[in-house]
């Protein structure tokens, strides 16, 4: 399990703060898989996939980063048709 330190915590709730007093701030998103079995959005901390059939995380992406937050997911998936 991933713990964050409390004054890294401190640090981010503290940007989180000052980001909903701006009003051109990003919103934060959440995007399906092309199969609708994964749902992928961005926390406090990292970016997390979850598995909507089994209710599971099943990737937790850019925890190491300690100095980013991550607001908005974009999702590039190849169409089949290229993969010929």
């Amino acid at each position: 399990m991933y713990r964050l330190e409390a004054i890294d915590f401190g640090r981010r709730m503290a940007v989180e703060k000052e980001m909903e007093k701006i009003e051109t701030a990003p919103q934060p998103n959440a995007v399906f898989d092309e199969s609708s079995n994964f749902l992928i959005y961005a926390t406090l901390l990292e970016i997390k996939m979850v598995n909507l059939h089994t209710n599971k995380v099943a990737r937790i992406l850019g925890k190491v980063e300690s100095n980013d937050r991550f607001l908005r997911i974009a999702l590039y998936q190849e169409i089949e048709a290229a993969r010929k």
